[in-house]
């Protein structure tokens, strides 16, 4: 055994050496106890042990030693081959994210700029860390005593959740958490944290399937499985976390952004032009939200897939409805002046259609319907506000759609809904 094993500078290859003929000698064991050479069971086992025994004893410090050097490793190849200096990390920082993009740069003395456009996160990383704790764990089982192998195994996959979960995944939340955009913005938000999201999905699975096919299996009916479940808790619910705050930020930005261009480009005189020009044609305050959406709808495709995709696309949706909700409620319409408040929602809808989600189409038919309002003839407004798309709104609200008449006042409809 001796002259087999390498020298232990050599780690991996000591440590694959050593299970390799730890593995050999106990095959061979079960083959020659089915030759019955002798009546005690137990005498080829009580022979092996003192040959290991140097060895064994030692094992499970020499693995966790090599992991984590190996481990340390890993992440520094990743970071060189980016070009990225790891920093620390405060770790009351979300809390003061500030709102202008001004104050956060100065919060960040000497920080690389080219970060805002790298990803942190990496799921080669994690698959490397993911196959080195596989790797440890099954020489854990074939070099472990039985009653020390739950512990074993949880002293472990305690290292790949240190070096995976936190110094690698939490790490590249923090980072990017400080470069998200600022929660008004008068340029077109960087999405960049959209793929952190992306990428968090797939080592969120990678970390539940590791723990349900290695640690589960090993720790499973020990007392040192709630230790395990609990500590993989904790780091999942404290990324998540951090991770919902961060898309709540970029939401807002998005939506926020839209609001930007409505109020600065959307003029009062649109909707109460002096002549009938432009009537048919959209406002400059809709073409530029419907080209910021048309714009980042593949964004969003190619940064964020299954539910989450749907998740974002509903919020933002819905969000940016209310907006115009709030936005077409500023305003009074004259009869060409609603005409154009109608052709800037149909292009919405042709915009939100791109999302490919039914109920935000249902809610911009409502929005055309309600605005169509505007447009009908006073005889034909209770006949209106009764068909299909506007039957279950509060008549409330359809009184207050038509206050923005022009002609309210002069056609006295102010009860036409009460």
């Amino acid at each position: 055994i001796y002259k087999q094993l390498p020298n232990k500078m050599e780690e991996e290859t000591y440590l694959k050496k050593l299970s390799y003929l730890y593995g050999r000698t106990k095959e061979i064991n079960k083959k020659l106890c089915k030759l019955r050479l002798g009546s005690d069971s137990t005498f080829l086992e009580r022979i092996t042990k003192p040959l290991f025994s140097n060895y064994l004893k030692r094992y499970i410090e020499d693995e966790l030693q090599y992991l984590e050097e190996e481990s340390i490793s890993t992440l520094n190849r990743f970071y060189n081959s980016i070009g990225h200096v790891k920093k620390e990390i405060r770790q009351n920082f979300i809390a003061e994210i500030p709102d202008s993009l001004k104050e956060l740069h100065k919060k960040i003395p000497g920080r690389d700029k080219s970060m805002l456009k790298e990803n942190l996160l990496s799921q080669d990383v994690a698959l490397t860390l993911l196959q080195e704790n596989k790797l440890s764990i099954r020489r854990a089982e074939m070099l472990s005593p039985l009653s020390e192998l739950p512990n074993n195994v949880f002293r472990i996959f305690k290292l790949f959740l240190k070096y995976l979960g936190e110094e690698h995944f939490e790490y590249a939340v923090d980072v990017h958490l400080q470069y998200l955009p600022p929660i008004e913005p008068k340029t077109p938000p960087d999405i960049m944290f959209l793929t952190v999201l992306y990428q968090s999905n797939t080592i969120f699975h990678l970390i539940e399937k590791h723990f349900t096919d290695f640690i589960v299996r090993t720790v499973g009916s020990s007392t040192i499985y709630g230790e395990c479940a609990l500590k993989k808790k904790q780091l999942v619910d404290n990324l998540e976390s951090k991770l919902n705050s961060g898309m709540e930020r970029v939401l807002s930005s998005m939506v926020n952004y839209m609001k930007f261009l409505l109020n600065s480009e959307q003029k009062k005189s649109d909707f109460r032009p002096d002549g009938e020009d432009g009537a048919m044609t959209q406002t400059s305050a809709c073409i530029s939200c419907c080209r910021y959406i048309k714009t980042l709808v593949p964004s969003l495709y190619d940064a964020l897939d299954g539910k989450n995709l749907e998740v974002v696309l509903i919020e933002l949706g819905t969000r940016f409805h209310k907006v115009l909700m709030e936005h077409f409620f500023q305003f009074t319409y004259t009869d060409i002046g609603a005409m154009v408040a109608l052709c800037d929602v149909n292009e919405y809808r042709h915009a939100i259609k791109l999302f490919k989600i039914p109920l935000l189409d249902r809610l911009f038919n409502v929005l055309s319907a309600l605005v169509n309002l505007l447009v009908v003839q006073p005889d034909n407004l209770k006949d209106v506000g009764s068909e299909e798309q506007l039957v279950d709104i509060d008549k409330n609200v359809l009184q207050q759609f038509i206050q923005l008449r022009a002609d309210f006042k002069s056609l006295k409809i102010g009860k036409v809904f009460s």
